[in-house]
């Protein structure tokens, strides 16, 4: 045979192979998983196993979860690290636990009514129909059972103790009780048994502390100033600073069994609050650097790791070693502290976690996540599990949520 057709005839066959494995390589490439092995119970086509399938050959996700009305809900692999919670303006939050589910709830200022917003199903519900406008303030027990609120009515400020159900299933305000006239700043215990509040006198101020429904007043403190900022981090005693600003001031620690002082800071140029926990940990701003710090009261020093903010923007994470939550502010503007308390500043903050054991910062909302949004930070609050927080954006009042996959230590 002619060697040039002989070639010819391999070629052509050789092409015809080709074409049988390509077609081959096509079809089993587009058809579905392996039927024997889905009728073994291995859901990953040829034996591969689990960790194998989340690695390189991607991620598998669980099925859908699906509440009682049919919809599906966010795994929390799809869920954003940062989502809005509410829609109007709010006063004030807390996020606790409740039979080791996360949940928030939240005062809403145009009316008083009350929210809360389940983290896991991403249910909202109104649990309360208080109908009491324009409140300025609001405390919140860190249990979300007791909160201590200040409102405007006749053009004066009044102040009440709200008591709410510790579930949904049990209602909403179980009794409202009105505090006295002339009330400047209240505070709650972190158990919610307890308020304390500052009440203007005839020849000063009173620190009062009583019980969750207003009854057995009790005097702790006593000055000639009226103007004063109190919290109530711990069961061992509250904190009355005088305003911050840039005239001065002075921080004490009130024992709440004998009222005994102690001063924590007094300074003559600008000062700040200090922030505590329920271990009796205190934050402060070094007066020295102008910097937010872990205070160490046995020796009335600071920290050396610190955060460019202000205590107001920080809290401490219930169940961590040392660790805080602040909004870092942007460099330079550490000194309009006044004007950001009157409404004439507006910040753009960041979201950092500040260990201050292991001695090592974090951001906890990634650029991609914050996109062109910017937030000017308060009232932080986080569950003491560490994997879901919010805060309020200043600028119009709305409520926003954080995911922290893998909690906070």
């Amino acid at each position: 045979m002619d060697i040039k057709k002989i070639a010819s005839w391999i070629g052509l066959a050789l092409l015809v192979v080709l074409v049988i494995f390509m077609s081959y390589y096509w079809y089993s490439h587009r058809s579905g998983p392996n039927t024997q092995d889905s009728l073994n119970g291995n859901p990953f086509p040829g034996g591969t196993s689990n960790s194998a399938a989340n690695g390189a050959g991607g991620t598998v996700r669980p099925p859908p979860t699906i509440n009682e009305n049919g919809e599906i809900l966010p795994t929390a692999e799809s869920e954003s690290r940062l989502f809005q919670i509410h829609d109007m303006p709010i006063v004030s939050a807390v996020a606790f636990m409740r039979q080791n589910i996360p949940f928030a709830r939240f005062m809403e200022q145009g009316s008083g009514n009350v929210f809360e917003y389940n983290f896991d199903t991403k249910q909202k519900v109104r649990i309360s129909n208080t109908s009491i406008p324009e409140i300025g303030e609001a405390r919140w027990s860190a249990n979300g059972t007791t909160i201590a609120f200040r409102y405007e009515q006749d053009n004066s400020i009044r102040t009440a103790i709200g008591l709410l159900a510790s579930s949904t299933e049990e209602g909403a305000f179980g009794k409202i009780t009105f505090l006295p006239e002339a009330i400047r700043s209240v505070a709650v215990s972190p158990d919610g048994e307890g308020v304390f509040y500052i009440a203007k006198g005839s020849t000063g101020s009173s620190g009062v502390v009583v019980k969750k429904d207003g009854t057995s007043p009790r005097i702790l403190f006593t000055s000639p100033l009226t103007q004063w900022s109190v919290s109530w981090p711990s069961n061992a005693f509250v904190i009355i600073s005088s305003p911050s600003g840039d005239n001065g001031g002075v921080s004490y620690k009130v024992a709440l069994k004998d009222g005994g002082k102690t001063i924590l800071s007094m300074n003559q140029a600008v000062f700040n609050e200090f922030i505590g926990d329920t271990k009796g940990q205190l934050l402060g701003v070094n007066p020295a650097t102008n910097k937010v710090s872990l205070f160490d009261q046995r020796n009335s020093s600071f920290s050396g790791l610190e955060t460019t903010t202000w205590p107001s923007k920080c809290t401490f994470v219930e169940g961590a070693t040392s660790t805080i939550l602040c909004a870092a502010l942007p460099v330079g503007v550490s000194n309009y502290q006044d004007d950001w308390g009157r409404g004439e500043y507006s910040s753009d903050d960041l979201l950092i976690s500040t260990n201050f054991i292991r001695g090592y910062k974090q951001f906890l909302v990634p650029q991609d996540d914050l996109g062109d949004k910017k937030f000017d930070i308060e009232k932080i609050s986080i569950v003491p599990k560490g994997n879901y927080l919010v805060f309020k954006n200043k600028t119009n009042g709305m409520l926003w949520g954080v995911r922290v996959p893998g909690g906070i230590e």
